[in-house]
């Protein structure tokens, strides 16, 4: 008397395809990426197993965690360079933004005959609910294509079955009835392509960030505010963060003395992350006041004397800008504190800071994709330069 609950053991695979977005797709599914190691493409892999006497049973899950991807030319393991992962990133993966390269419009090796449009039967009811589906996400640094294929390894060990048998034609996804199937996906790796720098801010006619006032310009500060952005085909790229650093969260600044004559004669710099409203690592050590030195009014001129009085570029911030007011999920907001009386710079210790006229920044779009820009000042300390830093 047969036992409900004991579950048939699996013996053969049935339906074994592997895919971008749906089973019947062309074949090879084409598939762009990246190549910035963070961005993930999705590949999926769906299956439907039997028992010996041919009736569909359920895949047990331990089984099925054995699904893997493979190189479809060789049937081993991808190389290195490439990884794959069932669990998602924190990258956005967007193929309507990854320009088309040469390479993935070329002809692929073909895993089935682009004329064969035989239809094959249909998977029943019994055998759909059967039916078990992974996503695995795909990752690499690679600048070559992979045409990837899966395989499971079958009941006993010693043996899988695979989407790359490539002598036969699998239109449907159920193979040669003998356990051969021919399914692929081909990735191709893009990398970010190099921009003019035009493409990454608005300029005047001198070829500074364009200056765009803000808040308060009662005090003897006043701020204004610059913005970074990533243009790519005319569409600003949204942002994830902005670092010194490509491999840690660090902050960047920039401050200078502008000559005696100006009428800005001193610039302090500040930034937020993308859509950020309040500044970060405002001021950044070493730099911890502005100082000014006033001659007391009260006495005579023989008596007068200098007092110093020291002024938190944060708190100056607050009573300027207030805050930052074009913030964007597709800009970096870079500020200048601008004073119009003299001053020097000093630590928390009141010894003197000297000016730090260039720093660099990195942009980290939501694609993965870092953006290397120097940032410094130019001929005036209100006036700020970008240019392309080195490549990541």
């Amino acid at each position: 008397m047969n036992n409900p609950s004991v579950k048939a053991t699996w013996a053969q695979v049935l339906y074994f395809r592997i895919f971008k977005d749906f089973g019947q797709e062309t074949q090879p599914a084409r598939v762009k990426v990246f190549n910035n190691e963070r961005q993930q493409c999705q590949v999926k892999v769906a299956i439907v197993v039997q028992d010996a006497a041919g009736n569909p049973v359920e895949l047990p899950e331990a089984d099925f965690q054995k699904l893997e991807l493979i190189d479809y030319g060789s049937g081993q393991p991808l190389p290195a360079g490439w990884q794959v992962s069932r669990t998602p990133g924190e990258y956005t993966w967007d193929e309507a933004i990854i320009p088309d390269t040469a390479e993935a419009g070329s002809p692929a090796a073909r895993s089935e005959h682009a004329d064969d449009d035989a239809a094959g039967r249909l998977l029943n009811r019994r055998e759909q609910r059967q039916m078990r589906q992974a996503i695995f996400y795909v990752s690499t640094r690679s600048t070559s294509r992979m045409q990837i294929a899966a395989r499971i390894p079958l009941p006993g060990g010693g043996a899988y079955a695979t989407t790359n048998t490539v002598w036969i034609s699998d239109p449907d996804g159920l193979g040669d009835k003998n356990g051969n199937f021919n399914s692929s996906v081909l990735v191709t790796p893009t990398a970010f392509p190099s921009l003019p720098i035009t493409s990454y801010g608005e300029f005047d006619t001198s070829g500074n960030l364009m200056a765009h006032r803000v808040g308060d310009t009662s005090n003897f500060f006043l701020a204004e505010e610059h913005y970074v952005f990533v243009n790519l085909n005319g569409r600003e790229l949204a942002l994830k963060s902005v670092s010194a650093s490509t491999t840690a969260s660090a902050g960047f600044a920039v401050y200078t003395h502008g000559d005696a004559f100006d009428t800005f004669k001193w610039g302090i710099s500040y930034y937020g992350q993308p859509n950020a409203s309040a500044p970060e690592h405002l001021p950044l050590p070493p730099l911890r006041w502005f100082q000014l030195t006033v001659a007391s009014e009260d006495r005579a001129p023989e008596e007068r004397e200098s007092r110093q009085s020291n002024y938190d570029p944060l708190t100056m911030f607050r009573n300027s800008a207030g805050s930052i007011v074009g913030r964007s999920n597709t800009r970096v907001v870079i500020g200048l504190i601008l004073g119009i009386l003299q001053g020097r710079f000093v630590n928390i210790n009141s010894s003197v800071v000297p000016d730090v006229n260039a720093t660099t920044l990195h942009m980290l779009d939501v694609y993965g994709n870092y953006h290397s820009l120097n940032l410094t000042f130019g001929a005036k300390a209100n006036q700020l330069k970008i240019s392309r830093g080195a490549s990541d």
